[in-house]
C-alpha cells in the first residue's frame, strides 16, 4: 500500500492536482464573495486525477496498475486515500484563507464598510466544512464507482459530479440559510454564542463520521466494480 500510494502521489497526480485545492482556497478570504466556491475546485480535479491530466489515459495507468502483483482492491484503496487528500489539502487551505478573510473583514467594519455574508462561511465556519465534508462524501459516492464501472467513463461522471455538488452547495451553504433566518442566525458564532457553536460543532462531528461510513461504501462499491473488469 506505502508503494501504491508513492505511485499515486508521484505518478498519477498531476501537480494541478495541488495547485486547485491549495490555491483557490484564497476565495474564502474575498469579502462579499461566497465562499462555498473554494472546496469546489477538490472536485474540479477529479477528472485531471483519474486521467493524471491525461497522463493516465494516454499510458493506460490503470491497466497497467491493475496488472501488477497486487489485489485490484487495494488500487481503489490507494486511489481513495488519494482522493481524501486532495478534500484535506482544500479544507486546511480554506480555513486558512477564512481565518485571513475575519482579519480582512474586521478591518473594514473598523474603517466604516459593510460585508455582505453569503450564506454559510466565516460566521459558522464549523457548520460550513461539515456541509463541504459532505458534499465531498457524496460526491465522491457518485462519481467513483461510476468511474470504476467501466475504468473508462470520465466525462460524464465527472460533469454530473461537478454539477450536483455546485447545486448542493448553493442550496445548503446559501438557500438554506437565506431562507431560514432563524438557522443563519444560530450558527452565526456572533449572535449565537456558545450555542452555536455547538450546533456547529455537532454539524461537524455528525458530517466526520458521516464521511467515514460513506468512505467505507464508495470503496466496497468501487471494489467490486473494478474486480469485474477484465483487462
Amino acid at each position: 500500500m506505502k508503494n501504491l500510494l508513492y505511485k499515486e502521489l508521484k505518478l498519477s497526480m498531476h501537480y494541478t492536482c495541488y495547485i486547485f485545492p491549495l490555491l483557490f482556497g484564497f476565495l474564502a478570504m474575498l469579502p462579499n464573495y461566497p465562499a462555498f466556491v473554494a472546496p469546489l475546485y477538490s472536485v474540479v480535479c477529479y477528472p485531471i486525477l483519474f486521467l493524471g491530466a491525461n497522463k493516465g489515459q494516454t499510458t493506460n495507468d490503470l491497466f497497467y496498475t491493475c496488472n501488477l502483483p497486487i489485489r485490484k482492491c487495494d488500487v481503489v484503496k490507494a486511489r481513495l486515500l488519494t482522493v481524501s487528500f486532495l478534500h484535506l489539502m482544500s479544507i486546511v487551505s480554506t480555513a486558512i484563507f477564512m481565518a485571513v478573510g475575519l482579519l480582512v473583514e474586521a478591518k473594514i467594519t473598523e474603517n466604516g464598510g459593510t460585508v455582505v455574508n453569503l450564506g454559510l462561511g466565516r460566521d459558522s465556519f464549523l457548520a460550513f466544512f461539515g456541509v463541504t465534508i459532505v458534499g465531498y462524501a457524496l460526491s465522491d459516492l457518485i462519481f467513483i464507482p461510476w468511474f470504476y464501472k467501466t475504468g473508462k467513463s470520465i466525462t460524464l461522471p465527472a460533469l454530473v459530479t461537478i454539477f450536483f455538488y455546485a447545486i448542493y452547495s448553493v442550496v445548503f451553504c446559501l438557500v438554506f440559510p437565506k431562507s431560514i433566518p432563524s438557522l443563519a442566525t444560530l450558527l452565526d458564532v456572533s449572535s449565537g454564542g456558545s450555542t452555536g457553536l455547538i450546533v456547529q460543532f455537532s454539524v461537524l462531528v455528525f458530517a466526520i463520521a458521516f464521511y467515514l461510513a460513506i468512505r467505507f461504501l464508495v470503496y466496497r462499491i468501487s471494489a467490486r466494480e473494478l474486480e469485474k473488469i477484465d483487462f
